[in-house]
């Protein structure tokens, strides 16, 4: 069986690692417990300036390479791995970052048992 696995707030914990972010950056104090929605800009109560500001670094390569997977996530990878699922990760970033964030499932032990690392897709999105 093929199964799709979700990078951001699945595999690793994006929103905790946002949420430093958004303090080291713009000084907001949001703890990782207190984000109740997908609206960042909302949640940190950013300016559009600063909105793009945090998703400029939060694509970039470093940043992705620093977020330590969800507890159990290696784990539950590898046991559906071993079971002989087919998986992909899975990630609503744009198209640019999916390089960024198929270097961080290769670099972070979620990848197959063949060594090669899971297929990231990216999906396209229309902009609302």
């Amino acid at each position: 069986m093929r199964i799709y696995i979700d990078f951001d707030d699945v595999l690793c914990e994006t929103a905790r690692h946002l949420s430093a972010l958004a303090h080291d950056l713009f000084n907001r104090n949001v703890p990782y417990e207190a984000i109740s929605g997908f609206d960042l800009q909302q949640a940190f109560a950013l300016s559009d300036a600063q909105i793009r500001e945090l998703m400029e670094q939060a694509h970039r390569p470093d940043f992705l390479t620093d977020i330590a997977p969800a507890p159990g996530g290696v784990e539950a990878v590898r046991t559906l791995e071993a079971r002989g699922h087919d998986l992909a990760i899975v990630t609503g970033r744009p198209a640019a970052g999916s390089a960024n964030t198929a270097s961080r499932t290769s670099a972070s032990s979620i990848s197959t048992s063949t060594a090669a690392p899971l297929p990231t897709l990216c999906p396209a999105r229309p902009r609302r």
